[in-house]
């Protein structure tokens, strides 16, 4: 990975790394090589030149420093990175750029001793409603690039039209998969207090991974059949008697999440949140949650994001002005 090791050794010089870091880092990235491992058969060792190095810690800050002078083409575009994943989203109003940001993407990884692979990567043309979706033609596909009709984003599968109930399909299918596996551990002796333990550390989390994200754009019935798992577990004796519903499993993580944006102003998502209210400026207002300006209603796609679900929720009654 040449680009990778110049560009990563050069930002960290320029950052003033201590030698010893900058040295580490240097003998980090050269002479990489890899090998398949497959039913006790080793293959034999692959020297790698252009490539994202799977299993490591410090992979996603490097490929962070490796794109980060690959930009949009065309303004109103934006790219979204995180770990060795990018996002290229377009609006709609820039249709016409999607080639252009392709060529561009193309070039930039040639010139960085990289390649796009076109077979790993897909287009998705998402709509808010079925009504537009059939009044508007969708655009030609890009070349090289397949469209499908969902999209795989950091574990969390979204179709086009907003739509989660693939994403909970799946973990419906995971979650019977994994009480199946509780019934042999119980068959084997594991104690009841263990498998609620385990179903907790699992499940549980698998269910809640993200939802702060995505529970917003769940249907009553995908909701419906996350509390369906759940009880099932409860009557199989997997899952404590006490343990709480999916939404309330959510509510409280939200809870924990929006006041940590509203104490933390480092937080990644604090400039999210809108500007304090008129009135925690002009009058002394008895304590609440947070003191920010409500959300305005824009659309029903905005209204199903984290935080106009969550502090909406928790805005409190107003008093009086107890001093003018």
């Amino acid at each position: 990975m040449p680009f990778a090791i110049h560009h990563c050794c050069t930002n960290s010089h320029s950052s003033v790394f201590l030698i010893i870091i900058y040295s580490w880092l240097a003998d980090y990235f050269y002479n990489h090589s890899h090998c398949t491992l497959f039913r006790d058969q080793q293959s034999s060792l692959l020297d790698i030149t252009a490539s994202i190095i799977q299993a490591s810690a410090i992979t996603p800050a490097a490929y962070v420093v490796t794109s980060g002078d690959l930009a949009v083409a065309a303004p109103g575009n934006s790219l979204c990175k995180f770990a060795d994943d990018t996002y290229l989203i377009v609006p709609a109003s820039n249709e016409a750029s999607r080639h252009i940001e392709l060529v561009n993407v193309q070039n930039w990884a040639k010139r960085n001793n990289l390649k796009l692979n076109c077979d790993n990567s897909c287009e998705v043309v998402f709509t808010i409603s079925r009504r537009t979706r059939r009044h508007a033609a969708e655009p030609a596909p890009l070349p090289g690039i397949v469209r499908y009709r969902s999209l795989k984003m950091l574990g969390v599968v979204i179709g086009d039209d907003f739509s989660v109930t693939q994403h909970v399909q799946q973990l419906v299918t995971s979650s019977a998969q994994t009480n199946y596996a509780l019934r042999v551990l119980r068959c084997h002796g594991l104690s009841d207090t263990a498998l609620q333990r385990v179903y907790r550390t699992t499940v549980v989390a698998r269910l809640t991974y993200a939802a702060s994200a995505w529970r917003g754009f769940t249907k009553s019935s995908d909701r419906q059949r996350i509390n369906t798992v759940i009880d099932r577990a409860r009557r199989l004796g997997y899952c404590s008697p006490d343990l709480l519903t999916f939404d309330e499993l959510c509510d409280i993580a939200d809870d924990e999440l929006f006041s940590k944006l509203v104490r933390q102003s480092n937080h990644i998502l604090h400039p999210l949140l809108p500007p304090p209210s008129t009135a925690s400026q002009h009058y002394n207002l008895r304590h609440r949650v947070h003191s920010l300006q409500l959300p305005e209603h824009a659309t029903q796609l905005s209204d199903s994001n984290l935080i106009p679900n969550t502090y909406v929720v928790q805005e409190d009654i107003l008093d009086f002005p107890s001093s003018i």
